[in-house]
């Protein structure tokens, strides 16, 4: 997948211009709305399941929190949060995604349009 992403950022370098635009954006808006997260809202609830996961306490069971609906697992998962503040593990969560949704949207846009039957020279000039 990052071989297909390289290789059209070669053909496009227009597109690393707008890449590198979006991450700068995102860098803008996270830090701003990572400070505004409390320990009530979506992410404060999985970072405090992590926590609870870590220390071996009961996720479910919190008479401060809202209800904890996920399994098990999914505290698990959210253990390495535990290791930043709430607010920094936020901006690492927001920053991951940004990261994350931009190539993989242009390579699902390239894979549709290989499905379609498009030629991969043309697929490649589309994006």
């Amino acid at each position: 997948m990052i071989k297909n992403f390289l290789r059209i950022i070669r053909l496009k370098p227009w597109l690393s211009i707008v890449c590198v635009i979006y991450l700068a954006m995102m860098i803008a808006v996270s830090i701003p709305k990572s400070m505004e997260l409390t320990e009530d809202s979506d992410h404060g609830r999985i970072w405090q399941a992590g926590k609870d996961f870590y220390q071996g306490t009961d996720m479910y069971e919190s008479e401060k929190m809202r209800p904890y609906y996920y399994p098990p697992f999914s505290g698990f998962l959210w253990q390495p949060l535990i290791t930043m503040s709430l607010q920094h593990s936020g901006i690492f969560i927001f920053l991951l995604n940004a990261l994350i949704l931009l190539p993989l949207s242009i390579y699902l846009i390239y894979r549709i349009l290989l499905n379609a039957g498009v030629k991969p020279k043309h697929a490649g000039q589309v994006l």
